[in-house]
């Protein structure tokens, strides 16, 4: 923009010099003729005074230093322009400054729009191809669940079909052999009894004692149908064993693209069936990228190990809350956790839960190391109620307040851990300390409820904090 103006000023000025050029060549040519025409009227003058007294006399010669005077002023001011026209074309710097500023200002912002633009359109692009392609999995899963559907529909219809044809057979037997019975008696002689024997039964009373023990055999089994029913209805409320309890429930496919996730483990393989690759869970994790709730149903030690290598790959990355509770997953488990946690897994979870899993204080002293050098910084919630930490446990737990590495924690859940006076009265010195509010700005409650602690070291520790519970 700045060398479009200096052009035009260029022009500008060369125009008005060459306007004020031939301007004064104009008025050197008019002064030239006044004078010309002035110096004819005194000759003729002269010519007329004298009479013609010295029409022999030569002309005088023209002033030659005047003009060449007035021919270089004339170029000078074609080169150089006068006064005024250089006022006319001077250049304001300050305005052309502002004109520069302005046209860059204008040119970032619409570079910056146009990459916001471009930015927001390549997002919106990938947002919708992972829509299409998770669309895709989710009708490719269901299009084989609807085949499987319709297999096992089929093959229950043939059993259907088989059961009552075998039925059919099984009626018409029944009647072939009831009516041959019945033409045998009619043809047969009668014989005398001799000795003593059951009395020979007409044929009336034959069919009849058939009915009757059909009528018996299906009340038989009517009341073994009811026993039956009343044993399962005993085994679900829990007034009777589990004994003679019907197969499990297979569950269904969990889908891929779900929040919510169940780890179970894998049957074991059938011998006859072709080898495969060998799985401890009946899904793959690292293809469940949208889990945010997991559960565990009875895993164990080496399913928990297993699990721990699996979230330190990257599997789960949305993983919001981990529920082990009663999953027996032991101090092993615990440390594969505690280690996958340590290296950066699990960012986004705020909810742990390990109850009821027989764990000591060691493994409640890793997982709070693991929880100091980084691991789970948005964890809010430690369920630990129902394991064997006692008063080591309480003093980590102590140890690692102080220590800083409970700042995020909201709750605390050490209900029924065996924790005894030291432990729980550690644990009171540290959330009474000063610096309680610099080291846990977010703690509202640590559950210390039924526990082995006496009636008087609780008496001792007065006043109680409202965040914590005896």
């Amino acid at each position: 923009m700045s060398a479009c103006s200096d052009d035009d000023d260029d022009e500008t000025t060369l125009s008005q010099l060459l306007r004020h050029s031939s301007d004064d060549d104009d008025d050197d040519n008019n002064d030239d003729d006044s004078d010309d025409n002035d110096e004819s009227s005194d000759d003729d003058d002269d010519d007329s005074s004298s009479n013609l007294s010295s029409s022999s006399s030569e002309e005088e010669p023209p002033d030659i230093f005047t003009q060449v005077g007035r021919g270089l002023t004339a170029a000078a001011h074609a080169l150089v322009g006068t006064r005024e026209s250089r006022f006319a074309s001077r250049t304001n710097t300050t305005l052309k400054w502002k004109q520069d500023v302005a046209y860059e200002q204008a040119k970032t912002m619409y570079e910056a729009e146009k990459t916001a633009k471009r930015q927001a359109d390549a997002a919106a692009d990938a947002i919708r191809r992972l829509d299409m392609k998770r669309e895709k999995k989710t009708k490719l899963q269901r299009r084989g669940n609807r085949k499987i559907a319709r297999k096992m529909a089929k093959k229950i219809a043939a059993c259907d079909l088989q059961h009552q044809k075998r039925d059919a057979k099984m009626t018409v037997v029944s009647e072939i052999r009831l009516h041959r019975l019945s033409a045998l008696h009619a043809e047969a002689t009668p014989v005398l009894a001799t000795t003593a024997s059951a009395p020979t039964l007409p044929i009336t009373d034959f069919v009849k004692s058939i009915a009757s023990r059909r009528l018996q055999e299906a009340r038989d089994d009517m009341l073994a149908a009811c026993i039956d029913e009343a044993d399962a209805l005993g085994r679900h409320c829990g007034m009777l064993p589990a004994i003679r309890t019907p197969p499990h429930v297979v569950p269904k496919e969990q889908l891929e693209t779900a929040t919510s996730l169940i780890l179970r483990l894998a049957p074991p393989p059938d011998p006859k069936a072709p080898p495969k690759l060998k799985t401890l869970f009946t899904v793959n994790l690292k293809r469940f990228r949208h889990v945010e709730d997991c559960k565990g149903d009875h895993i164990g030690e080496a399913a928990c190990i297993e699990l721990g290598k699996s979230l330190l790959t990257g599997a789960c990355p949305r993983l919001l809350e981990l529920n082990l509770s009663w999953n027996d997953i032991k101090l092993r488990g615990v440390l594969s956790l505690a280690e996958a946690f340590k290296q950066g897994a699990c960012g986004q979870m705020t909810r742990l839960d390990l109850r009821a899993n027989s764990l000591d204080a060691t493994a409640l002293i890793h997982l709070f190391e693991a929880l100091s050098k980084g691991g789970l910084p948005k964890l809010q919630h430690l369920l630990f109620a129902g394991n064997l930490v006692g008063d080591r446990g309480g003093k980590a737990v102590a140890h690692a307040f102080l220590a800083g590495a409970l700042q995020h924690l909201v709750t605390i859940d050490l209900k029924s851990n065996g924790i005894k006076n030291d432990g729980c009265r550690a644990i009171y010195n540290a959330c009474t300390a000063d610096c309680f509010r610099r080291l846990g700005p977010s703690l509202e409650l640590i559950d210390l409820r039924r526990n082995q602690i006496n009636y008087v070291t609780a008496q001792s520790l007065t006043p109680c904090p409202k965040h914590i519970s005896f």
